[in-house]
């Protein structure tokens, strides 16, 4: 079994989809395929890029596939992710799910090629050339199941289903202007915007997924308020520091009770008082201002 094989299925399922439901349904794998079959090498290459084509470019296509004639499959090669996750994290020997994944790969690996750890190339080989063949048998299960969206009476009801279900799947990215949005409104800075979206993007995305069309702009603001307030609920928008040389507070008991007000409002209304006061700290705060005003 060559990888050559495996990219001539991926092709030919890609133009299937294409001529079902558009070219968005498998994505292009850009990353580097591998060059050989017998190193190791060549063997990370290809769990790369099984990994990208199971659980991005054809995370949504693939999963819809599965669920027809005549694939009707389980889950999709899960020993990939933790061949991908052994392959690329350094993994910890004191944390318990790492553990479990070294194990899984040390026991497909066993099971492949008689080792633990592959060391020679009759080794990397045998990796490759079982890897190679799952990956084959899938695509082709997944290209033979596109014969349900073409014929038969429920095909336009497949193509729509399939294609709502692309339509509905946002990029990871597409999240990123709503967590701006929301700090803005809660008065915070300087949180890194990728690590909210990582942390919180699946939920996010069910809700994208569940939404009528109508609401879905409403329910993605409010899921992503709704988890930036469970992860900075604590936080205020402005620091004591600042706060007490604003309003010109003299003791530390006038800078806690300021703190405590500040923290009783409601978090957009924090941050809108807080950048307004931020915005008088340079000499322009009107006489008696305070937050009791």
């Amino acid at each position: 079994m060559n990888f050559g094989l495996v990219q001539g299925d991926y092709q030919a399922l890609k133009r299937r989809l294409a001529l079902s439901v558009g070219p968005s349904a498998l994505p292009d794998i850009t990353i580097d395929p591998p060059k050989g079959d017998g190193d190791e090498l060549s063997f990370i290459r290809l769990v790369a890029w099984s990994y990208v084509l199971i659980y991005e470019s054809g995370k949504i296509s693939l999963n819809f596939l599965r669920q027809l004639p005549p694939w009707n499959g389980k889950e999709i090669l899960p020993y990939v992710r933790s061949l991908r996750t052994w392959s690329s994290h350094n993994l910890q020997f004191d944390k318990d799910h790492d553990i479990q994944t070294i194990r899984a790969a040390v026991a497909w690996f066993s099971e492949t090629c008689g080792v633990g750890t592959p060391q020679e190339n009759i080794h990397w080989q045998k990796c490759f050339a079982m890897l190679c063949s799952d990956v084959h048998r899938i695509l082709s299960l997944a290209i033979s199941a596109c014969d349900q969206l073409d014929s038969g009476e429920d095909a336009e009801a497949l193509r729509n289903s399939l294609q709502s279900k692309l339509n509905r799947t946002w990029a990871a990215h597409a999240f990123d202007s709503y967590i701006v949005r929301a700090l803005h409104t809660f008065g915070m800075d300087g949180f890194d915007v990728v690590v909210i979206r990582n942390r919180y993007l699946n939920q996010w995305r069910k809700i994208v997924e569940i939404s009528s069309a109508d609401q879905l702009e409403a329910n993605v603001i409010s899921a992503v308020e709704s988890s930036l307030l469970r992860e900075i609920g604590e936080c205020l928008p402005i620091t004591a520091a600042q706060l007490g040389h604003i309003l010109g507070c003299k003791t530390a008991a006038e800078i806690l009770h300021a703190m405590q007000t500040l923290k009783s409002l409601e978090p957009s209304d924090r941050g809108e008082l807080s950048r307004h006061l931020v915005s008088l700290e340079d000499g322009q705060l009107e006489e008696g201002i305070s937050l009791n005003s």
